[in-house]
Protein backbone atom coordinates (compact mmCIF):
# COMPACT_ATOMS: atom_id res chain seq x y z
CA UNK A 1 0.00 0.00 0.00
CA UNK A 2 1.38 3.49 -0.90
CA UNK A 3 2.06 6.16 2.15
CA UNK A 4 -1.16 8.09 0.89
CA UNK A 5 -3.58 5.38 1.03
CA UNK A 6 -1.96 4.24 4.51
CA UNK A 7 -2.26 7.54 5.26
CA UNK A 8 -6.02 8.26 4.69
CA UNK A 9 -6.52 4.57 6.20
CA UNK A 10 -5.00 5.71 9.35
CA UNK A 11 -7.30 8.79 9.41
CA UNK A 12 -10.47 7.35 8.92
CA UNK A 13 -9.38 4.47 10.84
CA UNK A 14 -8.73 7.32 13.87
CA UNK A 15 -12.10 9.00 13.56
CA UNK A 16 -13.69 5.14 13.39
CA UNK A 17 -12.24 5.08 16.96
CA UNK A 18 -14.85 7.59 18.07
CA UNK A 19 -17.66 6.50 15.58
CA UNK A 20 -17.76 9.75 13.32
CA UNK A 21 -17.01 9.15 9.49
CA UNK A 22 -15.40 11.67 7.59
CA UNK A 23 -16.11 13.77 4.14
CA UNK A 24 -13.38 14.25 1.58
CA UNK A 25 -12.85 18.00 2.31
CA UNK A 26 -12.42 15.93 6.78
CA UNK A 27 -10.25 13.38 5.38
CA UNK A 28 -8.31 16.25 3.49
CA UNK A 29 -8.00 18.46 6.65
CA UNK A 30 -6.99 15.51 8.85
CA UNK A 31 -5.16 13.88 6.97
CA UNK A 32 -2.59 11.54 9.43
CA UNK A 33 0.49 11.95 7.00
CA UNK A 34 4.08 13.15 7.35
CA UNK A 35 3.58 15.02 3.57
CA UNK A 36 0.60 16.67 2.96
CA UNK A 37 -1.87 15.98 -0.19
CA UNK A 38 -4.03 17.43 -2.18
CA UNK A 39 -7.71 17.37 -2.31
CA UNK A 40 -7.80 16.03 -5.78
CA UNK A 41 -4.75 13.92 -4.70
CA UNK A 42 -6.99 12.03 -2.16
CA UNK A 43 -10.13 11.52 -4.07
CA UNK A 44 -7.65 10.03 -6.56
CA UNK A 45 -6.47 7.79 -4.56
CA UNK A 46 -9.79 6.84 -3.03
CA UNK A 47 -11.05 5.93 -6.38
CA UNK A 48 -8.34 4.04 -7.62
CA UNK A 49 -6.96 2.09 -4.65
CA UNK A 50 -8.76 -1.59 -4.70
CA UNK A 51 -6.85 -1.97 -0.76
CA UNK A 52 -9.13 1.41 0.02
CA UNK A 53 -12.02 0.42 -1.71
CA UNK A 54 -12.02 -2.84 -0.27
CA UNK A 55 -11.74 -1.74 3.62
CA UNK A 56 -13.51 1.41 3.36
CA UNK A 57 -16.98 2.53 1.86
CA UNK A 58 -18.58 5.66 1.11
CA UNK A 59 -22.41 6.65 1.92
CA UNK A 60 -23.99 10.06 1.56
CA UNK A 61 -20.57 11.56 1.48
CA UNK A 62 -18.95 10.28 4.57
CA UNK A 63 -16.13 7.68 4.02
CA UNK A 64 -16.17 4.92 7.11
CA UNK A 65 -14.79 1.22 7.33
CA UNK A 66 -16.68 -1.54 5.77
CA UNK A 67 -19.08 -3.09 7.92
CA UNK A 68 -19.66 0.61 9.92
CA UNK A 69 -22.20 1.38 7.76
CA UNK A 70 -24.31 2.62 10.41
CA UNK A 71 -22.25 5.38 11.22
CA UNK A 72 -23.42 8.03 8.18
CA UNK A 73 -26.89 7.40 9.73
CA UNK A 74 -25.54 8.38 13.42
CA UNK A 75 -23.91 11.10 11.68
CA UNK A 76 -26.92 12.33 10.02
CA UNK A 77 -28.49 11.85 13.41
CA UNK A 78 -25.80 13.82 15.30
CA UNK A 79 -26.20 16.76 12.76
CA UNK A 80 -29.69 17.04 13.12
CA UNK A 81 -29.59 17.03 16.78
CA UNK A 82 -26.61 19.99 16.90
CA UNK A 83 -29.06 22.26 14.29
CA UNK A 84 -31.89 21.94 16.92
CA UNK A 85 -29.64 23.37 19.53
Amino acid sequence: MESLEQAILRTVLYADVFNFPLTLPEIHHFLIASTPASLPQIEAALARSPRLREALCCIDGFFMCVGREDLAAIRHRREAVSQAL
